[in-house]
Parts: structure tokens; sequence; C-alpha cells
């Protein structure tokens, strides 16, 4: 099931089966349809936000395993949408993105809490094996209680 363009519903799983939902906030049109593309053969949940309010509202309702922010989401720097979304009980592991993922936007985003960068254009190997590492990890701590 893909959701685009700010549209969202939520979703109802089989028992004890916790699937990959990725939230990703951006206001890159390209950015939002190469990922919907990169994920349309997989059997994860992409939810995308193209504003705080929306990405607020999708992370109340769904049990978002992984956040993919843009560097500058809605003119805001990660960090403050991270800090937002860091809260809660089952706090998404967070990646950021950039168009020029550096090593300044690589040191900043892992020193400040972010598990990843991802450099756009998006690379599809890449998107899959970060989104996986990142849901089984996020998996782990809950089992452990840590989220």
């Amino acid at each position: 099931m893909m959701m685009g363009d700010g549209i969202w519903a939520p979703v109802v799983e089989p028992r004890g089966v916790i699937p990959v939902r990725v939230l990703h906030a951006s206001n890159n049109r390209a950015d939002r349809i190469a990922l919907q593309h990169i994920l349309r053969h997989t059997n994860w949940f992409l939810f995308q936000a193209i504003s705080l309010e929306e990405a607020r509202a999708i992370l109340r309702t769904q049990a978002i395993s992984v956040v993919i922010c843009d560097y500058e989401f809605c003119s805001m720097h990660w960090k403050r949408v991270f800090d937002e979304f860091s809260n809660g009980a089952d706090r998404p592991k967070f990646i950021v993105t950039s168009w020029r993922a550096a090593d300044d936007v690589w040191a900043e985003a892992l020193n400040l809490g972010a598990e990843d960068v991802l450099a756009t254009p998006f690379e599809p190997k890449e998107v899959h094996w970060v989104v996986s590492e990142l849901h089984v990890s996020w998996l782990r701590a809950k089992q452990a209680g840590r989220v």
C-alpha cells in the first residue's frame, strides 16, 4: 500500500506481524516519486508527508519504524523535526536525506542522533538495505523495551 503526496490511511496488520512502515517527510516532489517507485514492489507501507502537521498525524496513528526526512523539511533543519519525532515510547529510527551527503552532513546527522544518511537521488539498493536494517534494529529495541 503506497500513500503519496500527503495522503494516508490507517493500516491494520495480522496479529503478531509488525510490518515495515516508513514515513517520508519531504517537500521534494521528485524525491517522493522516486521513493514510491523504489518501494512499489515491497510489502512495506510508505506514508508521505509534505507538512509537519501531516507527519505528526501519521506518527500519532501508525507504528512508524523508520522516518526518512529531508535535511531541510518545511524550511526547518532536520534536527528540529528529529527532536519532535523522537519523543514517545516507539521512537522511530531516523534517516536524513540530502543532495549533498558530504562528510559534514554525515558527521552532523550521526552526532546529533540520526541513524543514517541517504544521498539523493536515491540509490534503490541502498534504500532497501538501510531501511531493512533500521527496521530490524527498531524491532529489537521494541522487544527489549528500549523504544
